[in-house]
């Protein structure tokens, strides 16, 4: 359950040790080598990989780098100090990382751009070999298939939100990175499970996916709830900070997760529903041009 864990005085957060900019923008080298080498290595593979080998929207650079810009701003900018001090800062950041950037890396079709732009000696050495096992053409896909990626994302959420893990998160830097760095992946296959992004495609119907996304929301919603109703405290990091008491920060947190959240998932559906219309607009229209060709040739045919 979550309630507050009982433990020693607050200890010095992970954070605290970490170079800073002016104006409280932070230095953390694994971030801007990260983001820098993802960047570099995306604007490669496009540069390498012509002729395409499928359609390949000008929109989806736009929607990877938009998510690298995000990302960024989420773990560098002054917000990553209020999320030191503030759970409900700390929840903007999850929120701006599982919402935003996730789905916008998906919508940025990286897989092969970022495998194109790889030197040559890890392509050839380290992914076509992968690419050929049998093994790993099993595993892979099942990251991104429906109920995997469901369970995995939910877990992923569920679980650092423990108190303990929480706090562990806080207070050692090596797991607060791979917090960011579960909850990222978790939720990028949880959106790519939804999309239609070439050269992958969603095995789920148009209603499905609407179900994907309440089911979703439907694991998100209590636990936001939790967090609103549980007793002052819960991660035991936070003390109250800008004002705000632990209560009030607490609160706040519970209602960050809820409201924008909920609302992401909405905003999906809304998207969903509107490309589903979409769709059968098209094959209807397929349809009745296909039967008045018909029709056309069997007329000019004659008896």
């Amino acid at each position: 359950m979550l309630c507050p864990v009982p433990g020693p005085a607050p200890l010095p957060l992970a954070h605290e040790e970490a170079a800073s900019l002016p104006l409280g923008w932070g230095f953390d080298p694994l971030v801007w080598v990260g983001i820098g080498l993802l960047a570099a290595l995306y604007a490669q593979g496009l540069r390498r990989w012509r002729p395409r080998s499928y359609e390949f929207s000008p929109w989806h650079p736009v929607a990877f780098y938009a998510a690298l810009a995000i990302a960024f701003g989420a773990l560098q900018s002054p917000l990553e100090h209020l999320a030191e001090e503030l759970l409900a800062a700390h929840m903007v950041q999850h929120l701006l990382l599982t919402m935003w950037v996730a789905p916008l890396l998906v919508l940025g079709a990286p897989v092969t751009p970022l495998l194109r732009g790889l030197p040559v000696v890890l392509r050839l050495g380290l992914v076509r070999p992968l690419a050929r096992a049998r093994w790993a053409r099993r595993l892979f896909p099942l990251f991104i298939r429906p109920v995997p990626a469901w369970l995995l994302a939910t877990a992923a959420l569920w679980a650092w939100h423990l108190p303990a893990a929480y706090d562990l998160a806080l207070r050692s830097a090596a797991v607060h990175v791979l917090q960011h760095v579960t909850l990222v992946l978790t939720a990028t296959f949880f959106w790519a499970a939804l999309m239609d992004i070439s050269p992958l495609r969603s095995r789920l119907s148009y209603l499905g996916r609407i179900f994907f996304m309440l089911g979703a929301a439907a694991v998100s919603s209590p636990l936001a709830l939790l967090i609103i109703l549980a007793a002052p405290g819960l991660y035991s990091a936070y003390t109250g900070a800008w004002g705000l008491s632990v209560a009030q920060d607490q609160q706040a947190a519970g209602l960050i997760m809820l409201v924008p959240g909920d609302m992401m998932y909405l905003a999906g559906l809304v998207v969903c529903v509107l490309v589903w219309l979409e769709r059968e607009e098209q094959r209807a229209q397929r349809e009745a041009e296909e039967q008045a060709a018909e029709q056309a040739k069997a007329s000019s045919a004659g008896p």
